[in-house]
């Protein structure tokens, strides 16, 4: 008989064959068999995720792993300078100079502080900087239709408001919200600005 072991937690590998399983038409009765749990426990763990397996966050390759911002905390307590730090892990001098500014500065700097920051960061999904911002998505809106680029937009921006940084916006980002279409941009840009 399997054991039910009610409170362990799931391993990777547990967690990966349940979504498995489900995705096939498995029953969480079936599943909770295969796993030596109880069915209510399986039918938790899918209802708490409405039925979609989540999307498993991995690094990458390009991103500072923990070893490195842990060796980027060891050699800033020693005096090692940015270059010798960046030569030292195969990074580009400015790549351990931006980790090092974000995360509080050579006295400040704490590996797992900034490694918890960049997960955080790079979380997903994140909202579009002209939904959360109307003002900004107006004053885009309405430069793109008297025909101004995406790139004198985001120029204009930082020229008109350089302490403000909420009103800045790059014109990559200007030019994804043109390709995709956004429906909140759009209705700004069709709604308010037609006539001009």
């Amino acid at each position: 008989m399997l054991s039910r072991m009610p409170g362990k937690p799931f391993t990777e590998q547990e967690i990966a064959l349940l979504w498995r399983c489900y995705k096939a038409g498995s029953s969480a009765h079936a599943i909770g068999r295969l796993l030596g749990r109880d069915n209510t426990t399986i039918s938790g763990v899918i209802n708490r995720a409405g039925g979609v397996a989540p999307v498993v966050h991995r690094r990458a390759a390009r991103t500072l792993s923990f070893a490195e911002r842990e060796e980027i905390s060891r050699r800033l307590f020693a005096w090692n300078s940015i270059r010798t730090i960046a030569k030292s892990l195969h990074r580009a001098p400015s790549t351990i100079s931006q980790e090092v500014k974000r995360n509080g500065g050579r006295f400040r700097y704490r590996a797992s502080r900034a490694d918890t920051a960049a997960w955080k960061s790079a979380s997903r999904p994140k909202q579009c900087l002209l939904r959360r911002n109307k003002a900004l998505a107006e004053l885009v809106a309405s430069k793109l239709c008297i025909n101004w680029s995406p790139q004198q937009i985001s120029a204009w921006l930082r020229e008109t408001y350089p302490d403000n940084r909420e009103m800045h916006v790059s014109h990559e980002t200007i030019l994804r919200i043109t390709r995709h279409r956004e429906r909140g941009f759009h209705g700004i840009v069709n709604r308010d600005y037609t006539a001009t």
